[in-house]
């Protein structure tokens, strides 16, 4: 049984930052009854889903002072939220990997350390969608996408 964490992951994915979310997924958000404003549950093995997950992952392995990489091993609740873009809510269960820090770039490639002792992360991230704007003389600009960490807190996970 790989060596899980839990990760709460409020990951805010909007088109074009990450790539774009599959048309399928647009296509079905915009015919659901998902409101703006309101998060609807979906299937946690949407590809978008996926995606947020492990963005998530690797932006914990990249605010983590640990030795070996974390990867995403279980998803066990998603939600989507229409903001100004998609808004992913996650549920993810983390693991310690075998793969050291230095030197890996898959996270596929790498298999799970059996022991426990792993860290419960609460994540925010919001992601703001680059798009074209006017200026005052007409011509178009880029408004460049950012990513803002609102809060961080790693505490000891509580046992299985």
């Amino acid at each position: 049984m790989p060596a899980t964490g839990a990760l709460l992951v409020v990951c805010g994915l909007v088109l074009g930052v990450l790539g774009k979310p599959s048309p399928d997924f647009c296509s079905q958000i915009l015919k659901s009854d998902v409101k703006p404003g309101f998060p609807k549950t979906i299937k946690t093995n949407n590809p978008d889903v996926l995606r947020a997950a492990r963005h998530s992952a690797e932006s914990f392995n990249n605010c983590s002072n640990d030795a070996f990489l974390f990867r995403e091993s279980r998803i066990s609740r998603a939600l989507v939220q229409i903001v100004k873009g998609l808004k992913f809510m996650l549920d993810v269960d983390i693991g310690r990997t075998t793969c050291r820090k230095n030197g890996h770039a898959n996270l596929d490639d790498c298999g799970f350390q059996t022991n426990r002792t792993l860290q419960w992360c609460h994540r925010e991230n919001i992601k703001l969608r680059t798009r074209d704007s006017k200026t005052h003389r007409g011509t178009t600009k880029k408004e460049h996408s950012g990513l803002t960490l609102t809060e961080t807190k790693l505490q000891p996970a509580s046992p299985p």
